[in-house]
């Protein structure tokens, strides 16, 4: 009996013990996931609280922050938002294998662009970034978004706030990752200043920014370079229709009997490549060959996207009809003795960096200076008058002054000074007459006779201090000065002063330094 007893004992606590078993697994089984989840709960980035509005922009509703704005890109299925400094956040609606693949290109070209993985409201992101861009893709609703910022850092409240936000209209088609449509065919022009969509009916050319129709009509896309330009060719606008391009940027189009023009005019400047633009200048021509010229041309300045990464801190600032404003500045520049005999014929064809100013004096006449590099005084001090031609600069007439000339061995060694008297007309300013084909290009000319009747020309190149002098580039052989294309009895290999890439590109964008400041 006490037997039988025992092994009822014995098998009731080996099936307590299974039970208790199962059980426990059971439980570590679910404690686990437990924790699993609470793991990933954590991994959950917080929200943050941003102020804005929300707003729905083409295929997307989401948060505006404050003092940002939000406009469609070349499609509904693409919106960018860009703050007053220029950063910005773009989101696309994306193929997802194309995402994955764009983001990898992006990281083999640049190292600096670090893994990245992140799951905010639940829409998880994966894709790279630097300190400074992000490419991140994430799930929203049933479509693959595409987030890409130059400007931000993908953890500040900003655009953690915003891809939190995110809906999108199921009806979305995708786009090409990097802000090209995927409809027509989408073109850089001015250096990758802007983009714009091809007209089906035209064809690119050799000549850049240049397309022509089979029909004979012509389309040339370039750019007002600086404020004075832009704001004399609006002058002449009576009439235009206001167009909104892709990135959202207000246009003015306009018809006369030459063609068609559309302008886009910048609150501040924007570079890309060589360019420094003021503003975005299309013209079309041919209208009366093609009647339907004016619909394409309006379609393709609709198409126009601005990147708003190449935004610049510097205003555009209207100073056209101020002749002082346009004067009163330094300059950068270049002269070369152009001609000599006598004493002064070793002196041909050596050429000096310079730094000038124009000083608009109370008067109403112009003190010019001029130093040139290495040297710590002036080279030229004239008085000069001005006289309004009805341009809004006028132009300038020497009155009296000096120029001290460096005169050399014909090795360059300086040998000695000679000074040499300014009187009235020996020379002048004409911004209308001097290399028209270019911006702000001063040139002046003048002969000296010395005592002993030997003669010596210097010839002087000058433009406004910040200017990027590789437009010359654009320059035909047959626009280059004589001095440049071989003819007359000095040589230079080019129009670009010596120092050109040394001394002056690095800091053409600061403040004038001075006149003195190569002599330092």
């Amino acid at each position: 009996m006490r037997k039988m007893i025992t092994l009822r004992k014995k098998c009731l606590a080996l099936v307590l013990c299974l039970m208790m078993g199962a059980a426990a697994l059971s439980g570590c089984g679910k404690g686990e996931k437990d924790s699993q989840e609470s793991a990933e709960k954590e991994s959950e980035t917080e929200v943050p609280e941003v102020k804005g509005k929300e707003k729905t922009v083409g295929a997307f509703t989401l948060l505006v922050p404050k003092e940002m704005d939000a406009a469609e890109g070349k499609s509904e299925s693409e919106v960018v938002l860009t703050d007053e400094d220029g950063n910005f956040i773009l989101l696309q609606v994306v193929d997802k294998k194309e995402a994955k693949s764009y983001i990898k290109e992006l990281q083999e070209e640049n190292e600096k662009l670090k893994d990245e993985s992140f799951t905010v409201n639940g829409i998880s992101y994966t894709g790279a970034a630097t300190k400074k861009e992000f490419y991140v893709y994430g799930k929203v609703g049933g479509k693959t978004v595409l987030a890409s910022s130059e400007g931000f850092k993908l953890m500040d409240d900003i655009p953690l706030a915003v891809l939190a936000s995110l809906e999108v209209d199921e009806d979305a088609e995708p786009v090409s990752c990097g802000g090209s449509s995927s409809e027509g065919t989408v073109l850089e022009a001015c250096e990758g200043l802007y983009t714009y969509e091809k007209p089906e009916d035209f064809s690119e050319t050799g000549q850049t920014d240049y397309l022509l129709s089979d029909k004979g009509s012509e389309i040339y896309l370039s750019y007002f370079y600086d404020a004075d330009s832009l704001y004399d060719f609006m002058e002449d606008i009576e009439d235009y229709e206001e167009v909104t391009t892709a990135d959202g940027s207000s246009g003015y189009l306009h018809e006369d009997g030459y063609g068609i023009y559309f302008i886009v005019p910048f609150d501040n400047f924007y570079e890309s490549g060589f360019v420094r633009a003021s503003g975005v200048y299309i013209f079309a021509y041919g209208l009366e060959k093609d009647p339907e010229l004016s619909t394409v041309f309006t379609d393709l300045c609709k198409s126009v996207y601005i990147d708003p990464a190449n935004r610049t801190d510097d205003p555009v600032e209207n100073t056209a009809g101020d002749w002082e404003n346009y004067w009163n500045r330094g300059w950068y520049g270049w002269y070369i003795v152009y001609d000599g005999d006598g004493k002064y014929k070793d002196d041909i064809s050596w050429s000096y960096d310079c730094l000038a100013e124009f000083e608009v004096m109370t008067s109403g006449d112009v003190r010019f200076t001029l130093v040139q590099d290495d040297v710590d005084e002036f080279i030229m001090d004239v008085n000069l008058v001005h006289y309004n031609d009805n341009t809004d600069m006028g132009y300038l007439v020497s009155d009296s002054g000096t120029f001290h000339f460096p005169d050399t061995d014909g090795t360059g060694k300086l040998s000695s000074w000679v000074d040499f008297e300014i009187g009235e007309m020996d020379f002048m300013f004409d911004p209308e007459f001097d290399m028209s084909t270019l911006d702000d290009y001063l040139t002046f000319s003048i002969q000296f006779v010395d005592d002993d009747a030997d003669t010596v020309t210097v010839k002087g190149f000058l433009r406004p201090w910040g200017t990027d002098w590789d437009d010359i580039y654009q320059l035909d052989e047959d626009d280059l000065p004589e001095i440049v294309n071989g003819e007359g009895p000095s040589s230079y290999t080019d129009m670009f002063p010596i120092n050109y890439d040394d001394w002056y590109k690095d800091q053409m964008y600061d403040a004038f330094p001075g006149i003195y400041a190569m002599s330092e």
